[in-house]
């Protein structure tokens, strides 16, 4: 029956970079993460080079899934998915967050700015 409970299920988390990257610096910051996960063994599974939206996705050897994606702003969101885990009851968090609340429709946009990061010259090679 299509929507039956069946003891399983996956956890997906994204993450919100509140830093600015500038466009010339986007590509830099996804070449360094796309060699870390190679690095890592982890297998590409798409990529969209646009120019306006880019994205990497990929898998690990143990099933989880990965990607990227760089949206309005330079603002990078991170995103992990668990393979198929048998349902339990979820804990509450075991620290607490260490950035400040931020208040406004989500996404929030990056406010933070990097001397580096947010740097408008290109990476120099």
């Amino acid at each position: 029956m299509a929507g039956a409970a069946t003891g399983t299920g996956a956890a997906d988390r994204i993450i919100t970079i509140m830093t600015i990257v500038s466009e010339q610096r986007r590509d830099s910051l996804l070449g360094m993460i796309e060699q870390a996960w190679k690095d890592r063994g982890y297998t590409f599974t798409h990529a969209n080079k646009s120019r306006k939206v880019p994205r990497i996705h990929a898998s690990t050897p143990d099933g989880y899934s990965l990607s990227v994606e760089v949206g309005g702003e330079g603002q990078f969101f991170l995103e992990a998915a668990t393979p198929c885990l048998r349902d339990t009851d979820v804990m509450e968090p075991a620290t607490k967050p260490n950035t400040p609340q931020r208040k406004g429709p989500f996404p929030q946009r990056p406010d933070e700015h990097d001397e580096f990061w947010s740097a408008t010259t290109p990476v120099q090679q």
